[in-house]
């Protein structure tokens, strides 16, 4: 090893900290610091040297040891007295008084050596002072947005922009509006080949799966759009005056709310956000969209959708964000609120808009229910009742989670029902991606509770996922109505079964117990169970095959309380109820099994039957009525 350079003793040493780690030099075996005393400042004012240990200085220059005991200049302050993490000196915090550090180290600083570090600072041109207060540095000139210095919300320029656009876009006829959103409809049509996988991929979602229960209702809803938004914006002449009021009209006008907040949940990732936004932008009004949170590139693909489709600039804005976000966004004043989550937000968003004066609109996720009538054809009912209890792993929207059968037929459709959600994992569980969907602790609770209480939990493919299967069902009966479960949403791949002699007096239990807002039914009802089935107060009723949800928004809440009497009374005290009559066909594209020929096929018949061109349409048509395979997998015949 070199020597090193013998220093003289007169060495001033130049501001220069030498560190000596050499074998046979002083301080070798310590981390030290060597500072020489300098001959031009008094010897009690000046900073020497601070070592490990005072009999081991590891310097060749005149050097000065001091005790531990007289350094002032740094004070320590940890978190846990029996971690101190220092040998000095130590003054002991508790750890919240740091907020979120553990650890912190604060200099000590006298009067005097804080006026010779601000004047040091001012000397070198700073701007800010580098010791003691701590001032912000200037905005630089590229800066996108500034924070504010105020105490204006942050959501205010978001709330500005679109109370900006929606005024111009509220003064188009319906007419001028609508090549926009046939524009979005083009874009959709036109880039389906790269949406939906990417969708797919986002969501952990079959292709088949991305396309029926997420693309598809949007396109559906779209092409609607000319259909269903004008008899709306149409004006309407109420009641005839009262006596007290002769010759006065009365005039009921559908006028757009202004700026809509819609808040999704992440289990409805596109369908549902697409479809109210549309149906918001339709009539007039001005959107700030958020949907859930877990998918923030289905997120980023809505934002460019909407560029693409040429909308003005700040009509339509995207964000994600937690719940904390949205709650800035809600008390930020926006003129309605569209909302389904969880209890405890949509308790925040009523009593917010009581408070500010906004309209709230909140939709429930609900308990859907599944009805197997007598007669039934069992190999139908077991196909059906598969797709739509664990379609998506058992989070799609809308998904069924309670089936009602006939003591009848119970035995066999169960013995059907197991041997079936047994292969059916073995095919396709590992097609859906739960993970970051599935709450398991949430889960394992609900199915703990339930077994407690007398509920027996089977699951034929066995309780834990193989290595290549993401999730595998499970199957739930005798489960007693003061279980958890029979109340509470499972959100996970398991559904229950229940035996009853009458169907529809069954389901009509069921629905107090925890409402539902589908009603489904396979096999032909007589007419008394049929009249009964639709008094069971839900949304729809699908009458031959289960219908998801998709698109459709079910909300639980009034409205219309500033209306005339025309459009408030009679309105408020009637709810919509959607039947529908399906021919029960064998099977559908939708359903279980998933193959590749069927997200062709779909994919292919989407331009022929969304474009905006009419032209390609029938183009495409022909082509697609050319190859008799596909028109066969789309009216589920193969």
């Amino acid at each position: 090893m070199t020597e090193p350079r013998e220093q003289p003793q007169d060495d001033p040493g130049e501001s220069v900290v030498r560190r000596v780690a050499g074998t046979g030099q002083p301080g070798s075996e310590f981390d030290t610091r060597e500072m020489p005393i300098l001959a031009d400042i008094p010897a009690d004012e000046s900073v020497v040297r601070a070592v490990v240990d005072p009999s081991q200085p590891g310097s060749a220059l005149p050097t000065r040891v001091m005790p531990r005991d007289e350094f002032e200049t740094i004070e320590r302050r940890v978190a846990d007295q029996q971690s101190p993490g220092s040998d000095l000196p130590t003054g002991y915090f508790r750890r919240e008084d740091f907020e979120d550090l553990e650890t912190r180290e604060v200099p000590a600083l006298s009067d005097e050596w804080r006026d010779r570090a601000g004047a040091a600072a001012a000397a070198l041109g700073e701007d800010a002072e580098v010791v003691g207060e701590v001032k912000a540095a200037p905005a630089s000139a590229g800066a996108a947005t500034a924070f504010p210095n105020d105490d204006t919300p942050a959501v205010r320029p978001i709330y500005d922009a679109a109370r900006k656009a929606q005024q111009g876009w509220a003064a188009l006829r319906f007419e001028q509006r609508l090549p926009k959103l046939d524009a979005l409809r083009a874009e959709l049509v036109i880039q389906r080949n790269d949406y939906v996988p990417t969708l797919a991929t986002a969501v952990g979602r079959p292709m088949v799966e991305a396309l029926c229960g997420e693309y598809l209702p949007v396109l559906e809803a779209l092409r609607a759009m000319e259909d269903v938004v004008p008899p709306l914006l149409y004006d309407h002449f109420g009641a005839a005056s009262p006596s007290t009021s002769q010759g006065a009209t009365n005039l009921v006008r559908n006028v757009p709310w202004g700026v809509v907040l819609i808040l999704t949940p992440s289990d409805a990732p596109f369908a549902l956000p697409m479809v109210l936004a549309c149906d918001a932008l339709a009539a007039g009004n001005a959107v700030v969209l958020c949907p859930g949170e877990r998918h923030p590139r289905v997120a980023e693909n809505l934002r460019k959708l909407f560029v693409r489709a040429g909308f003005p600039d700040g009509l339509i804005q995207v964000m994600g964000g937690q719940w904390r976000d949205r709650r800035s966004l809600v008390e930020g004043g926006p003129d309605l609120v569209v909302f389904e989550g969880v209890q405890a937000e949509a308790d925040h968003i009523c009593r917010a808009g009581a408070e500010h004066g906004f309209g709230v609109l909140v939709g429930r996720a609900t308990k859907e229910l599944l009805a197997v009538m007598p007669g039934a054809d069992i190999g139908h009912a077991v196909r059906a009742a598969l797709w739509a209890a664990y379609a998506g792993g058992g989070f799609a929207r809308g998904r069924v989670e309670r089936i009602v059968l006939h003591q009848s037929m119970y035995d066999e459709f169960r013995m059907r029902f197991l041997e079936g959600l047994r292969t059916l994992n073995s095919h396709h569980a590992q097609l859906a991606a739960i993970a970051d969907s599935l709450n398991q602790g949430r889960f394992q609770k609900l199915l703990s509770d339930a077994t407690d209480k007398g509920a027996r939990v089977t699951w034929p493919a066995g309780e834990e996922p193989g290595r290549w299967i993401h999730w595998k069902g499970g199957v739930m009966e005798n489960l007693p109505d003061r279980a958890l479960a029979s109340t509470e949403r499972m959100e996970g791949p398991a559904c229950a079964l229940y035996r009853a002699d009458d169907v529809a007096a069954e389901v009509l239990r069921l629905h107090r117990v925890s409402p539902a807002s589908t009603l489904s039914v396979l096999g032909t009802p007589s007419r008394a169970d049929r009249a009964a089935l639709e008094q069971v107060p839900v949304s729809r009723i699908c009458f031959g095959e289960p219908i998801l949800n998709g698109g459709s928004f079910t909300a639980h809440g009034a409205d219309g309380l500033g209306l005339p009497r025309g459009a408030s009374g009679p309105r408020m005290m009637l709810r919509p109820q959607v039947v529908i009559e399906s021919p029960g066909d064998p099977s559908r594209i939708g359903w279980f099994p998933y193959t590749d020929d069927k997200a062709y096929a779909l994919m292919e018949a989407i331009e022929a039957e969304y474009h905006t061109d009419r032209a390609k349409r029938i183009k495409a048509g022909l082509k697609f009525s050319l190859n008799g395979h596909k028109r066969r997998l789309l009216r589920g015949q193969e």
